[in-house]
């Protein structure tokens, strides 16, 4: 199979992305999102939208100014499941207002 259609299959499977990662990350339904509680500041709560996830962690969109620093501890509640303990292990800005964690 060439590395085109393998890449379209791959993308088209179980709505998985491509990318090499230890775990297989899923799309999450339409406007999924997660609540963050940031443990180590005075930060109040805040939500921000469910990009990916899976078995060991997700990807989710926060305006800038809201967005944890990797290293940060925080409790998280991803669409309607019950909220757990999450370590913030990387940060990307995206735009003037957007961060990715």
């Amino acid at each position: 199979m060439g590395e085109v259609w393998k890449k379209c299959f791959d993308a088209y499977n179980w709505g998985m992305t491509t990318t090499k990662r230890k775990s297989v990350r899923f799309q999450p339904d339409l406007n999924t999102l997660a609540v963050v509680a940031p443990r180590s500041s005075n930060k109040s709560s805040f939500v921000g939208l469910v990009l990916d996830e899976s078995p060991t962690g997700c990807r989710v969109a926060f305006h800038k100014a809201l967005a944890l620093k990797a290293g940060e501890k925080s409790a998280i509640a991803v669409g309607k499941l019950s909220p757990i303990e999450a370590d913030v292990v990387w940060r990307k800005e995206v735009s003037n207002l957007l961060c990715e964690v």
